[in-house]
Parts: structure tokens; C-alpha cells; sequence
């Protein structure tokens, strides 16, 4: 039986051998007359096959993970948010070394040579995953090949490349994809240690396999792993030299010394935090890991991860025919002839299941596939050997191309069932049908000019979308958008928004708040939709020039005076917004004098008067007012409020020999009602200082 499963990269060098020499001995004058010698190029017809397979499987692997990469699958969210920011970070030279809850430094550095050509972009992104992808079936291929031969590699890599779990992560961009890279990798230089010895291949296993701890928590255990899965190999026979073992096991501690400085700088995160929370322990953990380590051991035939961004939710990790190869595989490395390596596929593919069942707080998110991705190559591997077995056993009956027709529908089954995996049941199982509200912005917002401003009101108003810096992360090219809160939002702060401007607004709603409903006509709305008729956004350019600005129980329009150049924001007060002028600020902004604490403040920035004009959206009383200020000894304070019938009302007073932060109160002369505007100017009486005056205000109380 075991010449009958020969390796056919055996077959396939005693055929060139043989062809070689018979070449190296034919006399060149032995040719018939008029004989064109034989091309250099010419191959073996076996080796033909082969290149025209593996063109084959290049094309499918490569056509799955670029098709419609752009226009689906294409929503930002968390995850890539982390991405992006630290990819961000690494291309402005600030080389960061840190975990963003989860996820470690180490794919980022590995993308940051690809996203530079690829462009810092959500497309960009995708794009370095899917390169990072490819590297996951080189390993892959590299992995079969050591076990049996080419043609098995090719095998191996056609049904990882194709399955629905490893294309989701090829295609999302996010860093996890890197785990299952450092896993195969891990294994395939495991398996050259056995076969092998070289202190190389022992130095760049321990070195590939300690790069886990700078990628995900669920890595954190591959070091671990590849040293127990070289311990079974050593119990297998293969000659691994406890030496060996001992300088994997020095090499992996002495490069995991960077990681004990992160957990130093950030122990809290690994211990109690976002990583440490997931492993807490509740009111009973052993019933609690039983019923984990059950969920994660149905996860590939019966019930998958329920969420929907890692796999179609509750689907399970593998499709019916590849659930039955698997079993298959394991029997194929079970039988006494494979046994030996057993351990190189088995022992990973348990131990790397581990980090999702030991999720003991959250039993909900178990199974997980992606705690368990870096088992999703191994997966492959052994769905191949039992196809590969199938087949094998046909031709040793003598129905070897039964057993190869078996085979090829087998191998289709698999391709259809994970396309349809994912191009259906995945896609519609994504957030309002994978049509991305960020994604659409993005694309609305990058046809605009450059100069135009752009501001989103509101957020997540359907399936959580859109969020602003997700819709940033989306663009082509970066540029600001801006962010509104929809109470904050009046018609009088529509005067102060630079032109051009543009709002986005929800489809549930004709205008950004109720309260713009007085000055609608500012915003000429227009619905967008996606192809199928979707509702996306409203947006609307800011036309305050081109409409009627005479609204009633408004405040007038602002009119700077001489010298002054005001900013302007919103405020909320009382649960009420309130448009703020003021003054350049160095310190604090206008709503840290709004808060009902001292202890913050806003500071001037060398403007002497210190103004704050308060606009209100609707007419209120208005006596007086109170301020804390920071401390002065002689100060002059003036209010001024205009009314709703255009009237002004007045107070002016100066005030002398003050104590350190003093409080001080000033009413108007005559009492106040349907207030639309109150200015309050402050003024140092002392000379200019040598670096400005600098007026702190720490509370403005606008008293009735």
C-alpha cells in the first residue's frame, strides 16, 4: 500500500532525471538528417499538467478575493477604524508600539510598505488583506507540499482559497487576518525541523511563532503550541534533538522580552480590560468552559459564530462536503502510514480552538471564527487529505479516473457551495443588506470641491450607520467631515458656516432638527438612494445667501466691529442650544463656562475686550447675569441684549479692587423680556502685559 501512495513529486523527479540523462547521452550527431534539434523549453508532459493546474487555481483564488472588492463587503467599521488610525500614525513617523484593545502592532507594520502604494483608503486596506491572504495559501501550499507533494499542495491551497471563512477575512481588511499567516508558517517550519534538524529552520519557527504575541490574544498561544506540537512529533519518531527543543524555547523567550514591556505600559488592558475582561471568571467557570469547549467543537458541522461580520452568523465554519472531507482527513493522518504526522496537523488544530473557549464571560460569543481563525488553514489542509485520500484509494482499485472524476465534482461541490456561502447568505446577512451608509457618504462626499465643508448631523440612523470617522475612513482621499449634533443645531448657526457648505442628514427626516423648520428654504434637500432604491442620506447645500433672512424670532444677523474676528459654536444650556461668538481662545472652550464649575475655564487668547454673544434660537427672559472670572483687580463689564422687536437694553459698570477669583453680578438697566442676543464684553483696565492679556472666565449665568 505505501508504494501505491507515493509522493508524486517522487514520479516527477525520477521522470526529469530520467529524461535528462537520456538527453545528456544521445551523441548530438546521432539525430536523423534534417531533424530540428529539441527545444530547451520543451517540457515533461506531467509537468505541463501541473503549471496548467496551478494557473487554474491562481486565477480562481485570485478572481475570488478581486472581484467586486469595492462595491461590497464594504462598510468601516471598528475594527478597520484601528487599522486605519494606526496605519496613519506609522506613515506620520510616529512608529507606534502599542495594543488598541486587541489588536498588536504587528500587521500593521507588515501592511505599511503595501498600504503605501495601495493609498490610505478602506480600498487600501482591503487590498493589503488580500495580499496578506495570498501569503496565508503560499504558506499553505508550502505546508502540503512538506507532507505528501506538489499536486497535494495544490489541492490544499485550491480548497483554502476558495472557502467562504478564509475569503471573508481576505477581503475585510482587517489586522486578523495576519494570525492564520503566522500559524501555517509556524507549522510548515515545524515540519522541516522534524525532517530536517537545521538550526535555521528551529530559529525562524520559534521567531515566526513568538510574532504571535504582537498580533491577537489569540495568538498569544502559538508559541506554546508549536513547541508542543514539536514535543509530539519528537513522540512520533521523528529525530528532534532535545536541543533543539531547548533553543526554540530560548528563542521564542527571548523575542517575546518587547512583549513583556507592552504588558508593562499597559496592564490593565491585559489583565482586566478589554483582553484580561474576556477571560473573567463567573459565578461557575468549569461549567462555563464545558459549555464552551461543546459549542467550539460543533462550530465546523453543526452551528457557527453568530456574528455577522466574521462569518454567515450561526452557519457552520464549513460546508456540508468539507465537514465530511475533514473527518475524513483526520482517519487519512490516523492510519499507520501517515501517523508520524499526525501530530503537525492535530495538535494545532485542538489547542488553537482554545482562546475562543476560554472566553469564559462572554459563553455568547463562542463559537468564534475569529478566535479561531489561525485553525482555518489546518482545516483545509485536512478537507484536502480527505479528498486526496478518496481519490488515492479509487486509483489503487484501479478506478483512477473514477476516483479523479469523483474528485474534480467533490472539489466543484466545495467551490459552488462557499461561493453561494458568500456572495449570498453572507452579503444579505450584512448590515441593510451590505448597502454601506459610510461607504455611500464617502463616495457622495469625494465628488463635492475640495474647499466645500461637509457636515453630518446626527449618526446611526439605520443598523448603526453612518458614523462620521468611519465615512472618513471610506474616502479616496482624506479631507475633514465634520460632525453635528442635531439639538445643537439652529438656523442662526447656518449664518456662520463658511462657504461652501454642505449637510447630511437621515432619510427618516426632511430637515437635519425640528428646529430648522423655520429656515428649511436655507436647505434645498435632496434624497440619495443606492441602485435598489435604498434610501441613503439627505444632503443639502447651505443656501443662507440665496433665501428670505428676515425669519421671525431670530437673532439679526451678526455685524463685527471694528478689529474683531469672532468664532463661533454651539452650546447646550439649560437642555436648551445656544450659538456662541467669542473671542480666540487658548484655553477651554465657551461650553467650559457653561458647566456649573468652577474649576474649569475658558482663557482668552490677548483679546482685550474678552466678548461672548450669546444668540439664542428662541426669545428668552433675560435681568442680569453672573460671572466667575479669574482674578483681575480692576475690571470693566458690559451687557448688552437686543429684543425680539429689535430694541437694545444696556448695563455698563467697573469694578475695583476685586479678591482673587471673584464673582460679580450685573443687571440691565431696565427689565428684559424676548431676549434674542446678549453680549457680554469684559476688559482689563491694567496695562497690556508683556505677553498679552489673557481673561479667564471660569462661569457665565444667565440669570431670569
Amino acid at each position: 500500500m505505501e508504494d501505491q501512495l507515493s509522493d508524486g513529486a517522487s514520479k516527477q523527479a525520477e521522470f526529469g532525471l530520467a529524461f535528462e540523462t537520456a538527453v545528456a547521452q544521445s551523441p548530438a550527431d546521432s539525430r536523423p538528417a534534417g531533424r530540428a534539434p529539441a527545444s530547451p523549453w520543451r517540457m515533461p508532459r506531467e509537468q505541463v499538467l501541473f503549471f496548467g493546474l496551478a494557473l487554474g487555481a491562481a486565477a480562481l483564488v485570485l478572481l475570488l478575493r478581486l472581484v467586486l472588492l469595492g462595491s461590497i463587503q464594504n462598510d468601516p467599521y471598528g475594527d478597520i477604524e484601528i487599522v486605519y488610525t494606526y496605519a496613519t500614525s506609522i506613515q506620520a513617523g510616529e512608529w507606534p508600539f502599542h495594543f488598541v484593545l486587541s489588536a498588536g502592532p504587528l500587521y500593521n507594520y507588515t501592511i505599511a510598505p503595501i498600504v503605501a502604494i495601495t493609498g490610505l483608503s478602506y480600498y487600501g486596506l482591503k487590498l493589503a488583506a488580500v495580499i496578506v491572504s495570498l501569503g496565508v495559501l503560499a504558506a499553505t501550499y508550502a505546508l502540503g507540499r512538506q507532507l505528501i507533494d506538489d499536486y497535494f499542495a495544490l489541492l490544499a491551497t485550491v480548497v483554502a482559497g476558495v472557502s467562504c471563512w478564509l475569503l471573508i477575512w481576505s477581503r475585510l481588511g482587517n489586522s486578523q487576518i495576519i494570525v492564520p499567516l503566522l500559524t501555517t508558517a509556524a507549522l510548515w517550519l515545524a515540519a522541516r525541523v522534524a525532517q530536517h534538524g537545521r538550526t535555521a529552520d528551529v530559529v525562524a519557527c520559534a521567531v515566526v511563532s513568538a510574532l504571535g504575541l504582537y498580533a491577537y490574544p489569540q495568538s498569544f498561544v502559538l508559541p506554546g503550541v508549536v513547541l508542543i506540537t514539536l514535543l509530539g512529533l519528537r513522540w512520533a519518531g521523528w529525530p528532534i534533538a532535545w536541543a533543539r527543543l531547548g533553543l526554540f524555547a530560548l528563542v521564542a523567550a527571548a523575542c517575546a522580552l518587547p512583549f513583556g514591556l507592552l504588558v508593562l505600559r499597559d496592564p490593565y488592558n491585559f489583565i482586566g480590560g478589554y483582553i484580561g475582561g474576556k477571560i473573567a471568571a463567573p459565578a461557575n467557570p468549569l461549567a462555563a468552559l464545558l459549555h464552551n469547549l461543546a459549542s467550539a467543537a460543533l462550530a465546523f458541522h453543526v452551528r457557527g459564530d453568530s456574528s455577522f461580520r466574521s462569518h454567515p452568523s450561526k452557519v457552520p465554519h464549513l460546508d456540508v462536503v468539507s465537514g465530511v472531507l475533514l473527518l475524513g482527513g483526520v482517519l487519512f493522518w490516523l492510519r499507520r502510514e501517515r501517523r508520524r504526522w499526525a501530530a503537525l496537523l492535530l495538535v494545532p488544530f485542538v489547542l488553537l480552538q482554545l482562546p475562543s473557549a476560554l472566553v469564559l464571560a462572554f459563553p455568547e460569543e463562542v463559537p468564534s471564527a475569529s478566535r479561531t481563525l489561525g485553525a482555518a488553514p489546518i482545516a483545509y489542509v485536512l478537507v484536502a487529505s480527505g479528498l486526496w485520500w478518496l481519490a488515492r484509494a479509487a486509483g489503487a482499485r484501479g478506478w483512477r479516473w473514477l476516483g479523479l472524476a469523483a474528485g474534480a465534482v467533490l472539489l466543484a461541490a466545495i467551490v459552488g457551495l462557499n461561493a453561494e456561502r458568500y456572495f449570498n447568505q453572507y452579503i444579505r446577512g450584512l448590515p441593510y443588506s451590505d448597502t454601506s451608509i459610510n461607504a455611500e457618504i464617502a463616495q457622495y462626499v469625494g465628488l463635492l470641491p475640495a474647499e466645500t465643508n461637509v457636515y453630518i448631523v446626527g449618526c446611526c440612523w439605520e443598523s448603526n450607520m453612518p458614523v462620521t470617522r468611519y465615512a472618513q475612513i471610506a474616502l479616496d482621499r482624506p479631507r475633514d467631515i465634520q460632525e453635528l449634533e442635531p439639538r445643537a443645531l439652529t438656523c442662526d448657526q447656518l449664518r456662520f458656516m463658511r462657504q461652501p457648505t454642505v449637510l447630511i442628514w437621515s432619510f427618516h427626516d426632511a430637515s437635519p432638527a425640528p428646529q430648522m423648520a423655520a429656515c428649511a428654504q436655507w436647505l434645498p434637500a435632496q434624497l440619495f438612494a443606492d441602485p435598489r432604491g435604498q434610501p441613503l442620506f439627505h444632503a443639502a447645500p447651505v443656501r443662507v445667501d440665496q433665501a428670505n433672512q428676515s425669519l421671525p424670532d431670530l437673532p439679526p444677523p451678526p455685524v463685527d466691529r471694528a478689529g474683531e474676528q469672532l468664532e463661533y459654536t454651539t452650546v447646550e444650556v439649560g437642555g436648551q442650544p445656544i450659538g456662541v461668538r467669542f473671542s480666540p481662545l487658548d484655553i477651554g472652550t465657551p461650553a467650559d463656562i457653561f458647566d456649573g464649575s468652577r474649576d474649569t475655564l475658558a482663557r482668552g487668547r490677548d483679546a482685550n475686550p474678552l466678548v461672548i454673544e450669546l444668540r439664542f434660537s428662541e426669545p428668552r427672559t433675560l435681568r442680569s447675569i453672573g460671572l466667575d472670572l479669574g482674578t483681575m483687580s480692576r475690571v470693566q463689564v458690559k451687557l448688552e441684549a437686543t429684543m425680539a422687536d429689535g430694541s437694545v437694553a444696556r448695563a455698563e459698570r467697573e469694578y475695583q479692587n476685586l479678591p482673587s477669583d471673584p464673582h460679580i453680578d450685573l443687571a440691565l438697566a431696565s427689565d428684559a423680556t424676548r431676549v434674542l442676543l446678549a453680549r457680554v464684553e469684559i476688559t482689563d483696565m491694567h496695562e497690556r502685559p508683556a505677553d498679552g492679556f489673557h481673561i479667564h472666565v471660569r462661569e457665565l449665568k444667565l440669570q431670569p
